[in-house]
């Protein structure tokens, strides 16, 4: 699990921001959220949080730039 803390939640927060396109949350049962819609965003946090490192969902991003600023979070956070 890559989100340790609230500082790890503030960074993943602020990378997801500055995504110009949809970034999505499916869960292992398929539920997609769209983390730039903020009811999306609370409930994939959400399925993040839950999954305490078992059946962790997956990130997507729609662009190239984005998966890049994701891929550089991911970097930093592991």
């Amino acid at each position: 699990m890559w989100i340790k803390n609230n500082d790890d939640i503030k960074r993943f927060e602020e990378t997801i921001s500055k995504c110009k396109e949809s970034v999505w949350v499916i869960t292992d049962s398929g539920k997609e959220y769209d983390l730039k819609e903020t009811r999306g965003h609370y409930l994939g946090l959400a399925s993040m949080l839950a999954a305490n490192g078992r059946n962790e969902p997956e990130i997507y991003a729609n662009s190239i730039e984005d998966q890049q600023l994701l891929f550089g979070y991911l970097l930093q956070a592991c």
